[in-house]
């Protein structure tokens, strides 16, 4: 299977993207049902929603299908990585690096199915790992959290 890959040659570093109209506040954002991509090493931090009191993404997607996210050092940010709407399945969160996110590192919400989330660093976070909903399949290996206010 081939992903469509997200990293420049020397890696991205994104910062200040901030949300005005018809934007997402997001350092990266998928579009709703998108599949067979690959975010891996870059740097994100302190993005802003403007229209929803400073909330922000480092990563966040709607309906992602057969993903992967690694190696990526996400900080500063209200959410790490996540996946909103419905039914993200097939993925693997693994070997990143999260921190100082107000609300969570990562979070599988609503109706999610096989995936793995593993060998992530997480700490000073309000919760580290975040499940939501109804989710199937889902494997949380070797994830180092600390400093939380909740772990998982």
């Amino acid at each position: 299977m081939a992903y469509t890959r997200y990293r420049s040659p020397n890696s991205n570093e994104i910062a200040g993207a901030y949300r005005t109209e018809g934007s997402n506040g997001a350092g990266i954002w998928s579009p709703s049902t998108a599949s067979d991509w690959w975010i891996y090493d870059n740097e994100i931090h302190d993005n802003y929603e403007l229209n929803f009191g400073g909330n922000s993404y480092g990563i966040g997607t709607k309906t992602a299908h057969r993903f992967i996210i690694e190696g990526n050092v996400i900080y500063n940010e209200s959410r790490g990585i996540g996946f909103k709407e419905y039914g993200s399945r097939d993925g693997v969160v693994r070997g990143n690096i999260l921190y100082d996110c107000t609300e969570y590192a990562v979070m599988h919400e609503l109706d999610g199915a096989n995936t793995l989330t593993s060998e992530n660093v997480i700490y000073n976070v309000g919760t580290g790992i975040l499940l939501s909903r109804t989710q199937t399949d889902m494997e949380l290996l070797n994830n180092t959290i600390y400093n939380c206010s909740v772990g998982i």
